[in-house]
């Protein structure tokens, strides 16, 4: 009977050390990747009924610049069948701002890359929000990541952002201090996925004129993003102050029309007689404005 069971115990130990063996052989199959580099070369300004400009960066510089002013942050999202897989955040004093390298598995993918230089940004879930909007820019790339694959792939971005400019046509006081400006639509967010403006808010922004004491033609633009394609509108009030808060002039100009990659024009008098102003929505993003606030 002993030796039955010592048989059967052998019998055990022998089957054990075979499965063990046979484990250790399978093979465990490894992803294949492949590292890209999304180098953003430039920016594309479309506008209607004109021909599309594009400005390209300077070879072999960190900067991306807009009217003369550099992006302060880039962001890169990768998505697979629908779900984000990696994001990338990118701040203007990076060695390699504006040419983010991110590891691919072979497949397809989306990319998404967004370059702004807002004002505080805060990422949330897959929403960009920013304290105060500023010139943004945007791209959606379907990208295949086979072994053939290019290693560097050169982006145009396109600008996703409106521009309110305001002109004093007249001449401003000694006595003005501030404009404050409230405006009842207004967007600071961005949503990743659609790359469009989500969540507008009503926003006010209290601007120093004293720089413009004694003279015409003041000029000042206020930036948003913009909910799509179309235009949009909201509705502005001007208040002129003086270092006490008292109120020298005040302004309201309804339905004032914003769209993507335009900027509208709120021009007239707000210290003459006629306290009255204007808006006009410009075919082309002009870049010659005295500040940008």
């Amino acid at each position: 009977m002993k030796k039955v069971i010592y048989f059967a115990v052998l019998v055990v130990v022998l089957l054990s050390a075979c499965s063990s063996e046979s484990d250790s052989r399978i093979e465990v199959p490894v992803t294949q990747q492949k590292t890209i580099t999304f180098l953003c070369n430039g920016f594309t300004q479309r506008t209607e009924n004109m021909t599309e400009k594009v400005v390209t960066r300077v070879p072999e510089t960190t900067s991306l610049t807009a009217d003369g002013i550099g992006m302060t942050d880039l962001w890169l999202f990768d998505y697979v069948g629908g779900e984000l897989k990696q994001t990338i955040h990118q701040v203007a004093t990076d060695d390699d701002f504006g040419k983010p390298s991110v590891k691919l598995d072979y497949g397809q993918h989306v990319i998404r890359i967004v370059a702004s230089r807002g004002n505080h940004p805060t990422l949330s879930s897959d929403v960009i929000t920013w304290e105060k909007a500023s010139d943004t820019f945007a791209k959606e790339l379907n990208v295949s990541v086979t072994s053939e694959m290019e290693t560097v792939q050169r982006i145009t971005l396109e600008r996703v952002a409106t521009r309110l400019n305001v002109k004093i046509t007249d001449v401003v006081p000694p006595s003005a201090a501030t404009l404050d400006l409230d405006l009842a639509t207004w967007y600071k967010s961005l949503s990743v996925p659609s790359l469009f403006a989500v969540n507008d808010n009503a926003t006010h922004y209290s601007i120093n004129i004293k720089k413009f004491v004694g003279t015409k033609e003041a000029s000042l633009a206020v930036y948003s993003l913009s909910p799509s394609a179309e235009a949009w509108s909201t509705n502005v009030t001007l208040v002129a102050k003086d270092e006490d808060g008292k109120v020298l002039s005040q302004i309201v100009v309804p339905s004032v029309q914003m769209k993507m990659n335009r900027t509208t024009v709120l021009s007239g008098e707000l210290f003459g007689k006629s306290k009255q102003m204007t808006f006009a929505l410009n075919t082309q993003w002009n870049e010659d404005y005295a500040q940008n606030f």
